[in-house]
């Protein structure tokens, strides 16, 4: 579905925003517009003829349950951090369907961008079975490794075979889906896990 241009604008204006309030975060990912506030919820524009307030409501409700159980910057995080982390938790984000694929490679790279560094490498925008992988490793890396402040594990001894058993192929020692698809991704989710946690 192709936008007209004042309804694609409303969008991307939300878009271009350095950083959203979870609050505005919520709203905007469940199609409701942040610009007003209380109840019934009101919608962007782009979502307005398919916009039902008590399904935007029960879905911003979702979304502060799941965020309360998390750590995250309470004040506010780019539009990027919102969507990955939404996607992560198997919560859809409407808009990256409807808006054409040239034009969300555009948002992404706005998006993307941290705000307060200037750097002429955009990172992607990592979706799907990698990035569920990459979150699981992270979620899970602090009761595997309780103790990684005061005894760092290492890279190649310890958390790559943990990211990917080498017996049996694709699951670890208890039988559970292996955290690392290969060996290559195993490599890219330890150093991903290193800078994170910083052991």
């Amino acid at each position: 579905m192709k936008f007209d241009d004042s309804i694609d604008d409303e969008l991307k204006g939300w878009l271009r925003l350095d950083n959203w309030t979870p609050r505005e975060a919520f709203l905007l990912l469940c199609g409701a517009n942040p610009r007003f506030d209380g109840y019934p919820l009101r919608p962007l524009q782009c979502r307005a003829e398919i916009f039902d307030p008590s399904e935007a409501f029960d879905c911003c409700e979702k979304l502060e349950e799941s965020w309360r159980r998390g750590s995250h910057n309470l004040n506010s995080n780019s539009p990027a951090y919102y969507i990955e982390w939404a996607q992560a938790h198997g919560f859809g984000v409407w808009w990256l369907d409807e808006i054409p694929h040239d034009e969300q490679d555009k948002e992404a790279s706005v998006t993307a961008q941290p705000s307060d560094v200037a750097t002429d490498n955009v990172p992607l925008i990592i979706r799907g079975d990698t990035m569920e992988r990459i979150h699981r490793a992270v979620n899970a890396f602090p009761t595997r490794y309780p103790d990684y402040k005061t005894k760092p594990p290492k890279l190649d001894g310890d958390v790559r075979v943990w990211l990917n058993p080498p017996k049996p192929k694709f699951h670890n020692k208890d039988g559970e889906s292996a955290l690392a698809k290969n060996d290559k991704e195993s490599v890219v989710f330890s150093v991903i896990l290193k800078e994170h946690f910083d052991f």
